[in-house]
C-alpha cells in the first residue's frame, strides 16, 4: 500500500509512532505500514526522540510601540510632514530600518499613501 504524505500530525499519533520505535519490537518499515507514514518521517521521529514538535521561531518586530508612536506623531504634527517620503522620515527620526518596513507598519495602523486631489481655488466672479 503506498504511503501518503501528511503535514500535520496529532500529538497522539506522534507519540504512538515514537512508542513503537522506542520499544524495538517493530522495524521502521513495519511502522510505516501500520500508520501509513513515510519512512523519512518515521526515521525523523526516531532521530528526534520526542513526540513533541519543536517550537517555530517567530519573526522579531523591528518597530516597537515607542518607535511607531514617534512615526505617527511625526506624521500628524503638520500637513507638510505627512507628505514626506519614507526615506526622509527615516533620516529625520534616525531609524535603522528599511522604508518597506515603515510602509508596512503604517499600513497596519491604518495609514495609506494617498495624494489629495487638488481643488481649484474659488475666485470672485466679476460682474
Amino acid at each position: 500500500m503506498p504511503t501518503t504524505k501528511t503535514y500535520k500530525w496529532s500529538p497522539i499519533s506522534h507519540d504512538k509512532v515514537l512508542g513503537l520505535v522506542q520499544s524495538g519490537r517493530h522495524s521502521v518499515r513495519n511502522i510505516t505500514q501500520i500508520f501509513n507514514v513515510l519512512k523519512s518521517t518515521a526515521y525523523n521521529i526516531k532521530k528526534c526522540g520526542t513526540g513533541q514538535k519543536k517550537p517555530q521561531p517567530s519573526h522579531l518586530k523591528l518597530l516597537d510601540e515607542m518607535t511607531m508612536r514617534r512615526i505617527e506623531w511625526h506624521i500628524k504634527t503638520d500637513i507638510e510632514t505627512c507628505r514626506q517620503s519614507l526615506a526622509i522620515i527615516i533620516n529625520l527620526l534616525h531609524l535603522t530600518i528599511a522604508p518597506h518596513t515603515v510602509q508596512q507598519a503604517l499600513h497596519e495602523h491604518g495609514y495609506h499613501f494617498y495624494v489629495v486631489r487638488r481643488h481649484p481655488l474659488l475666485k470672485k466672479k466679476l460682474i
